[in-house]
């Protein structure tokens, strides 16, 4: 059984996918070091659970400052993860634009999942659009 926060507005959608596709990966973006990382855990591991898919957890910053607070947040998440069977791997990347970067880390049965709604691109738009 699947259980995931109802209260986010993609977990029916989530839901669904997990119960009807295979999952390569998910895919879990962070570009916050201010995230919620026990929420963001708790919802990732209920993915991880239903799926057995194996977790790749990414971060972006804009420059190195950024770096040692986005890498202490994965390591955090990864940790509350890392437990019996699944599989958790942390990347930390420097630069400003998502879909740049994803272009060359998704497969095409990856599940992604933000939390903190990463912007892109030249006029920084968000993922979602």
């Amino acid at each position: 059984m699947l259980k995931l926060n109802n209260d986010h507005p993609a977990a029916p959608l989530l839901a669904s996918r997990v119960e009807t596709e295979v999952i390569t990966h998910i895919v879990v973006l962070l570009s916050s070091p201010d995230a919620d990382i026990v929420s963001i855990a708790r919802n990732v591991w209920d993915l991880a659970q239903a799926s057995g898919a194996p977790i790749r957890l990414i971060g972006l910053c804009n420059d190195t400052t950024q770096e040692p607070g986005i890498r202490r947040a994965l390591v955090s998440i990864a940790a509350m993860l890392n437990y019996g069977n699944i599989s958790v791997n942390i990347q930390v990347l420097i630069g400003s634009n998502w879909l740049e970067i994803l272009k060359f880390q998704l497969e095409p049965q990856d599940i992604v999942v933000c939390w903190d709604e990463p912007n892109t691109g030249l006029w920084t738009k968000p993922l979602s659009r």
